[in-house]
C-alpha cells in the first residue's frame, strides 16, 4: 500500500516540476485513498466496510482489518 501511495505522489510531483502543474491536493489524496480502499479489498478477505467508511473513518476501518 505504501508503494502506491508514494508513486502517486511521485508522480504528482513530476507533473507540477516538469509540466508546470496545478497544486490539488485532493487530485492527489483521492486515486491514493481510493486504490488503498481498493487493495484492502481485495487482499483481505475479512473487510466488510465500504470506500464511504474507509474516507471517513481510515483508522477505525484497520482497526477492524487487524
Amino acid at each position: 500500500m505504501w508503494i502506491d501511495i508514494v508513486s502517486k505522489i511521485w508522480n504528482y510531483r513530476n507533473n507540477k516540476v516538469f509540466r508546470n502543474g496545478k497544486v490539488d491536493d485532493i487530485e492527489l489524496f483521492c486515486p491514493a485513498q481510493l486504490k488503498c480502499w481498493s487493495w484492502l479489498k481485495h487482499k483481505r478477505s475479512n473487510t466488510y466496510f465500504s470506500y464511504s467508511s474507509w474516507c471517513l473513518c481510515p483508522g477505525e476501518c484497520l482497526k477492524s482489518v487487524g
